[in-house]
């Protein structure tokens, strides 16, 4: 896959979010706004020569120029990721534990870490 579709697929899953919001899915809005932002984050790293390593947005930022607002926002999102990869670690979690302002700040951060990258890979 070449970086625009990689972006392609990052800004589908950034679509989806804001469907999923609409629609009051508050937790899903959360995961794909976190799908998002690992897909936007694989050009910039397979243009360095890098692979994609851990399911992690921010450890897998670590090395490279971040600004500030892109290392927060990939902290949001990596959480957002784990009641999805492991079910068992928030027990009980259910829809009602994620709420608008939550999706909101999710999609917002994709946005962010989107933005960064496209500017980044020019």
């Amino acid at each position: 896959m070449d970086r625009r579709d990689y972006l392609g697929e990052a800004k589908k899953k950034l679509d989806l979010a804001e469907r999923l919001l609409d629609m009051g899915f508050y937790e899903e809005a959360c995961y794909f706004s976190y799908r998002s932002g690992i897909y936007s984050i694989i050009p910039l790293l397979e243009d360095s020569g890098e692979s994609f390593i851990y399911p992690s947005i921010l450890y897998n930022l670590h090395g490279y120029d971040v600004p500030y607002e892109v290392l927060h926002s990939a902290r949001i999102l990596d959480a957002y990721s784990l009641s999805h990869r492991y079910p068992a670690s928030l027990p009980d979690v259910t829809d009602s534990h994620f709420d608008r302002e939550m999706a909101e700040e999710a999609i917002r951060s994709a946005k962010i870490i989107m933005g960064f990258v496209k500017e980044r890979l020019g």
